[in-house]
């Protein structure tokens, strides 16, 4: 005989599904810390099982000052590097200092042994910046948020860069 669902609301904010008659599924708000845990350890043995190493973070502060002005972050996994976050301050862009995150990110990834290097972003964030500097549009998922869309983006990181111009303040 086949269980019914049954949803029950806990909390307010956390709803549990029976699925089976000793299998719950909760649903909540936000991560817990024993599912982050379980995240952690089975993505670590997960990755190493496929592809060897777990992920290696990078993140680099663009400082101004004493004051970070902008930054860069994300990981190596393999052959593979990702780009997970690039923030510059309103009152910096359009200095070129996007441009050396994502060089120094690069870098960062090929003395790694990064092959390729990936990023996403959203279509109002400047997709442009990203194809001038030789990244290659893989993807897009129209209307991810509202609407702008998700563009993938890849460079190959055997591929010799031209050296960027130099900004003065």
């Amino acid at each position: 005989m086949k269980q019914k669902t049954v949803l029950k609301i806990y909390a307010r904010k956390a709803i549990c599904k029976i699925i089976m008659s000793n299998i719950f599924i909760h649903i909540t708000d936000d991560v817990g810390a024993e599912l982050q845990k379980f995240f952690k350890r089975e993505f670590k043995q997960d990755s190493f099982n496929k592809i060897g190493e777990g992920r290696k973070p990078f993140a680099a502060e663009i400082v101004r000052e004493e004051l970070i002005c902008g930054g860069i972050s994300g990981y190596t996994q393999g052959v593979n590097g990702y780009i997970g976050k690039l923030i510059i301050s309103s009152q910096e862009q359009g200095a070129g200092l996007g441009k050396k995150a994502i060089r120094t990110a690069e870098e960062i990834c090929r003395s790694r042994g990064a092959t390729k290097i990936w990023v996403d972003t959203l279509s109002y964030q400047a997709p442009s910046f990203y194809e001038a500097l030789g990244y290659e549009r893989v993807n897009r998922v129209d209307g991810f948020y509202e609407d702008h869309d998700r563009l993938f983006y890849c460079k190959d990181l055997s591929i010799k860069d031209k050296p960027l111009e130099h900004k003065e303040d």
